[in-house]
């Protein structure tokens, strides 16, 4: 691998600078490039509005092999309905970013939705959130494998 070693701690990733260089090759890529690719993904599924929601989506799932994609579409169809028929537009505000292992990273933050009724926009309670990407890189390509919100533990009485 040019560049050295993986990053393979869980250690967070305390301010993501975009655009930073990476090391890969034809099999693997490091912690950076595999961050900056979630990133895209991060951006394209939280940072939407009833505009631009289907052309997020579809760049999302060029992404995604095709044996695999039918699973995240339906959960993208879903989220599309609701987004425009409620005019609903979220931002995702990153605040933290965790290399779980060659293949996966996890994102918290806050997503922060809002409402637009013509000219009146409601904000909508902003809301913790965790996501887990799994991300393959193979010949050069990147490919999108899993996409899922993590649900925060329930207190155990």
């Amino acid at each position: 691998r040019p560049g050295g070693s993986r990053c393979r701690s869980a250690a967070p990733l305390r301010q993501f600078r975009g655009n930073r260089p990476f090391a890969s090759d034809s099999k693997s890529v490091d912690a950076t490039g595999l961050t900056q690719f979630a990133a895209s993904f991060i951006y394209w599924r939280l940072n939407v509005s009833p505009e631009n929601i289907d052309n997020n989506q579809k760049m999302i799932l060029g992404f995604v092999p095709s044996a695999e994609r039918d699973v995240l579409k339906k959960s993208l169809d879903i989220e599309a309905e609701r987004i425009k028929k409620a005019g609903i537009t979220t931002r995702f505000d990153t605040k933290e970013i965790r290399v779980i292992d060659d293949n996966t990273v996890q994102y918290s933050g806050v997503l922060k939705p809002s409402t637009t009724n013509g000219a009146i926009t409601t904000p909508l309670k902003d809301q913790e959130k965790t996501y887990r990407l799994k991300l393959s890189y193979d010949n050069g390509v990147i490919n999108l494998h899993s996409f899922e919100e993590l649900k925060p533990a329930s207190p155990t009485n």
